[in-house]
């Protein structure tokens, strides 16, 4: 995952860079934009994690986000607005009836 907070300045990006960003896959992005990436977003709060399976990652609100899959994945996305959130996350993760046995 690449987490972008909300006042990233995507300006400094040039067009086609945002658009292989927002709409490309990521093995396509060539290594100089990998690292101008890399350090405008560790400079304005962004982030790069990993997401192993069966763990939950909360994206905050007007964050920008983008996926890079390694082989395959299931993923389910969803948007929730106003209080309990974290409570009904927390419910959904404790619960083994949510998640798909193999």
């Amino acid at each position: 995952w690449r987490l972008l907070p909300p006042e990233f300045p995507f300006g400094q990006l040039s067009h086609a860079e945002q658009r292989s960003l927002f709409f490309g896959h990521s093995r396509d992005w060539e290594r100089p934009f990998r690292t101008r990436l890399a350090s405008l977003a560790s400079r304005h709060g962004g982030y790069e994690c990993h997401n192993p399976p069966g763990h939950l990652l909360v994206i905050p609100d007007r964050w920008w986000h983008a996926t890079e899959n390694h082989g395959e994945v299931l993923a389910v996305g969803g948007r929730r607005e106003g209080t309990g959130f974290e409570r009904d996350a927390a419910a959904a993760l404790a619960d083994p009836g949510v998640w798909l046995q193999s």
